[in-house]
């Protein structure tokens, strides 16, 4: 009989979800960013990248993410995750914006999710 399960909580988890939208918050989003990073003497262990409203279907930017892991976290490494994730995206022109517009969002996004998920994170 079983009478006890101990699961240990992820250590150092960070997260975020960022999303741009142009009018209220209620509105689709023009771009929208989720993420999470697990990160160990200032260096990402483990990191997951996706983006809503840059394509048909909601994207995970493996790349980005390949970019990050096992480096050290700081703002170069987070703009060049950023500057992949945007070539990872097939966004289409529509009233919230051009693609290029949502693309250049994905650059600036991707970074401040990051910043804020690892202002967040539980100890």
């Amino acid at each position: 009989m079983v009478s006890e399960i101990r699961v240990p909580p992820p250590s150092r988890l960070a997260w975020s979800h960022i999303k741009f939208t142009p009018r209220s918050i209620e509105d689709f989003a023009t771009v929208g960013v989720a993420i999470t990073l697990r990160a160990k003497d200032g260096a990402c262990e483990d990191v997951r990248l996706a983006l809503n409203s840059v394509a048909s279907t909601i994207v995970r930017a493996k790349q980005a993410e390949r970019a990050l892991l096992g480096k050290k976290i700081d703002d170069q490494a987070l703009r060049e995750m950023g500057e992949i994730a945007a070539t990872e995206v097939d966004p289409m022109n529509d009233n919230r914006g051009s693609a290029e517009y949502k693309r250049e969002l994905v650059k600036v996004l991707v970074p401040r999710a990051a910043q804020e998920a690892l202002r967040r994170r539980i100890s």
